[in-house]
């Protein structure tokens, strides 16, 4: 996970900023946290990279 700080004005903490090559931007009290990788329930972790 990247943590950028970027200011998302009228949106709320979770919904999602941007989709990026290296991963999805969701939005947090103070700026935008980037994942990298997601994890299903009793599975291994995926990456959340565009190819």
């Amino acid at each position: 996970m990247l943590y950028v700080d970027n200011n998302f004005t009228g949106l709320l903490d979770g919904q999602t900023t941007n989709i990026y090559n290296d991963g999805i931007g969701v939005k947090v009290s103070n700026g935008e946290i980037v994942i990298t990788e997601l994890q299903p329930e009793g599975k291994k972790n995926v990456s959340s990279k565009l190819y």
